[in-house]
């Protein structure tokens, strides 16, 4: 584990203090929460993006088949997303 030093203004401190009271956690720990969710949402967003750009360098799915899975879906079947 490491341990870093960062400035936090005095809104986002009282914040986090409000948090941390409300939600019966210390501090460090709502913090450290804070950023391993920052974290997993940025890689999420990441991982979107790049399945964006595969997608559009490999042509995309026909619009016909998606609103055919959508349908599908839409009727309560399980169908496999389109490739």
């Amino acid at each position: 584990m490491n341990t870093i030093s960062i400035e936090i203004d005095d809104k986002t401190t009282s914040d986090l203090n409000s948090i941390a009271a409300l939600s019966h956690q210390k501090f460090e720990d709502v913090i450290k929460t804070a950023i391993s969710r920052y974290v997993a949402m940025e890689q999420e967003k990441i991982e979107d993006e790049r399945r964006y750009q595969n997608c559009l360098n490999n042509g995309g799915i026909d619009n016909a088949r998606v609103i055919n899975w959508l349908e599908r879906c839409n009727a309560g079947e399980d169908a496999p997303c389109p490739k």
